[in-house]
């Protein structure tokens, strides 16, 4: 037992061997070259999410130019009120996927 050690343990320094290097994750994605193919990729793998985008962006774009018209608010504050909308729909969700890798 270590005198220095206030719990009655050992205390033995920590020799990093072969076994604690940093793993690299495998990337099991396959690799796309053509840009045709990259993009038919992409819209296929992320088409659900793409429609749901679509329609909740044009739901609020539509509720929000209804409200504003019916109110009679200016212009000017319905814009800021879609930037904003826009922005916090956009920084809320997650991003798209790339099922592929490229060049």
């Amino acid at each position: 037992m270590s005198d220095d050690d206030p719990t009655g343990r050992d205390t033995v320094p920590h020799v990093p061997d072969a076994g604690d290097e940093p793993t690299v994750p495998v990337d099991d994605r396959p690799f796309v070259e053509s840009r045709t193919e990259r993009l038919a990729a992409f819209l296929r793998h992320n088409r659900d999410r793409l429609v749901v985008d679509a329609a909740l962006l044009l739901a609020w774009i539509v509720a929000s130019a209804g409200l504003f018209g019916w109110l009679g608010l200016p212009q000017w504050l319905h814009y800021l009120v879609l930037l904003v909308g826009i922005a916090a729909y956009a920084l809320a969700t997650p991003t798209w996927e790339r099922p592929y890798r490229s060049g």
